[in-house]
C-alpha cells in the first residue's frame, strides 16, 4: 500500500479515466480501518444477509468449495476443438476482495440487483435511498467511447434513458449485471467461460429490447477511413493483455494478445472507423468493440482505450510481455 506512492501514473492526473481495480483496494483497506473488521465480515453483514443472498461467500480456497461449482472453461478459437475445453479453476485472491472475489448466484444477483433499483433489503427495509441510488447511477466522468462511469458503475445513455451496468471476470469466467432503474428493469448473465463477454452483451441487449422497447445505439462503422486509422497503427501495452493495429494493403487489423490465456486469443480480425473517430472491430468474437485514441503528457497520440482499459504505444512484439512483479509473474 504505502509503496504505491511512489508508481509513477499511467496518465497524468485528472486529464482521463481508465477503469482500474487498485483504486477499489485502497478503499477497501479504508473501510475495513473505520469498520474495525475484514472488509469481508463488512460485506455479509451490511450487505449479503440483510438481502438474503446465502448462496454468495468469499471464498480463497485452492480447490472448489462444492461439488456443484461452476468451473470456468478456457476460450476456443480459430482451430481449437471442442476436446480443448477442459475445465479449470484459479481460486481468488483477498486483494480482490471488494472488486470480484465474491462467489455468487443467478437467483443471488437478482437480490442484489432489486436492492440497487429500490434501496430495501429483503425484509423490506430501506438501506439506502433513492438519492442515493440515483447519485451512484448518474453519469459521472466521461469514460471511453462516448460512455460515462458513475459510482462504480458504468453508465450508457439510451436516448435519455440512464442505463448502469457492470462487468466482471475471473479466469474461465463471465458476469454481467445491467440495470434501467427508470423501467424498474434488471438483467443478470453468468458464463463460465472466456467468451462469455461476447454473450452476455447480446443476451443483455436482447433481454432490455424484450422487456423494455429500449435499443442500443452504440456507433456503427462507416468506413476505413485512413486519416482516422493511420494514427491508430503500433503496437500498444497494457497490464497483462497488448493490442496492435496493423495495416495490410487496404485494410487495417487489430491484434490482441493476452498474458492470462496465454496466446488463446482471438484471430485477427479487420477494423474500420466509426463517423465519432472510433475504431470499431467488424468482424469476429469482438465485434461491435470500440477504441479511441489520447493524447499523452506531451500532446501525442501515443495511448489508446479499448474496453475500459490504456494501453500505452510500446516497442517489441505484440506477444512480449513484462509482468515481472505482478500477480501473473510466474
Amino acid at each position: 500500500m504505502l509503496q504505491a506512492a511512489y508508481v509513477e501514473q499511467i496518465y497524468p492526473f485528472d486529464q482521463t479515466w481508465m477503469y482500474n481495480n487498485t483504486s477499489i483496494t485502497f478503499a477497501t483497506h479504508v473501510v475495513s480501518h473505520v469498520g474495525g473488521k475484514p472488509i469481508e465480515t463488512l460485506i455479509e453483514d451490511n450487505l449479503l444477509a440483510p438481502l438474503g443472498m446465502n448462496a454468495s461467500s468469499f471464498n480463497y480456497d485452492a480447490t472448489p468449495p462444492a461439488k456443484n461449482y461452476a468451473w470456468g472453461h478456457p476460450p476456443i478459437y480459430g482451430e481449437g476443438s471442442i476436446s480443448d475445453l477442459k475445465p479449470y479453476y484459479i481460486p481468488l485472491i483477498r486483494e480482490s476482495a471488494a472488486s470480484g472475489a465474491l462467489r455468487s448466484t443467478v437467483a443471488d444477483m437478482l437480490k442484489y440487483a432489486r436492492f440497487q433499483l429500490d434501496g430495501k433489503d429483503a425484509s423490506g427495509k430501506q438501506l439506502l435511498s433513492k438519492e442515493a441510488l440515483d447519485y451512484a447511477h448518474a453519469p459521472a466522468v466521461e469514460a471511453s467511447t462516448g460512455d460515462f462511469t458513475g459510482l462504480t458503475w458504468f453508465v450508457h445513455d439510451y436516448d435519455g434513458v440512464t442505463s448502469p451496468s457492470h462487468g466482471g471476470n475471473w479466469p474461465g469466467t463471465r458476469s454481467f449485471l445491467q440495470l434501467i432503474p427508470d423501467r424498474d428493469f434488471a438483467v443478470v448473465v453468468l458464463v463460465h467461460s472466456d467468451r462469455g463477454v461476447e454473450a452476455y452483451k447480446k443476451v443483455a441487449n436482447a433481454m432490455v429490447k424484450a422487456f423494455t422497447k429500449i435499443e442500443s445505439n452504440s456507433p456503427v462503422a462507416a468506413g476505413v477511413d485512413p486519416s482516422v486509422l493511420d494514427p491508430f497503427v503500433g503496437v500498444f501495452k497494457g497490464n497483462s493483455q497488448n493490442i496492435e493495429i496493423r495495416k495490410e494493403d487496404d485494410k487495417y487489423v487489430f491484434v490482441q494478445f493476452s498474458a492470462l490465456t496465454k496466446g488463446a486469443d482471438p484471430a485477427p480480425a479487420n477494423v474500420a472507423n466509426t463517423a465519432e473517430g472510433y475504431f470499431i472491430i467488424t468482424e469476429g468474437p469482438n465485434k461491435g468493440a470500440l477504441g479511441e485514441l489520447l493524447k499523452d503528457s506531451s500532446g501525442e497520440l501515443n495511448y489508446v482505450r479499448f474496453n475500459h482499459r490504456i494501453f500505452i504505444r510500446g516497442e517489441g512484439a505484440v506477444d512480449e510481455f513484462d509482468l515481472s512483479g505482478s500477480v501473473f509473474d510466474e
